[in-house]
């Protein structure tokens, strides 16, 4: 009797184990790839910031940043965008970096060149 019970709770932690990395793997097979180019980011700007282009990038497990050129003339400027890929709707959108700014949040490119920027 003493045994069982350390018996069935590994077996029980075990089974958790297979169905939760079965689930993620479906999961993650389901959203397929998140689209990473100049267009794709490009997207989240919208026609109001008139987006001259973007210089740099890089995107990592849903999370990118964008180095852009927004305006034209004398009031063009360089901004730093962090963004974030919504699954459901299969778009960039621009995350708050007072709020995702955090080397525990996101990956260590993004963060690196994301959040360290005007």
């Amino acid at each position: 009797m003493r045994i069982f019970r350390p018996v069935f709770s590994l077996l029980l932690v075990a089974a958790l184990a297979v169905a939760v990395s079965r689930t993620s793997a479906q999961n993650a097979a389901a959203i397929g790839p998140v689209p990473c180019d100049a267009a794709a980011l490009g997207a989240a700007f919208s026609s109001g910031l008139g987006l001259q282009s973007i210089s740099q990038y890089a995107c990592d497990n849903g999370w990118a940043y964008a180095w852009a050129n927004i305006g034209s003339g004398p009031s063009e400027v360089s901004v730093t965008e962090v963004l974030h890929f919504n699954a459901v709707s299969g778009a960039w959108n621009f995350a708050r970096r007072q709020d995702v700014c955090k080397p525990t949040i996101l990956p260590r490119e993004i963060y690196l060149k994301g959040c360290f920027s005007n």
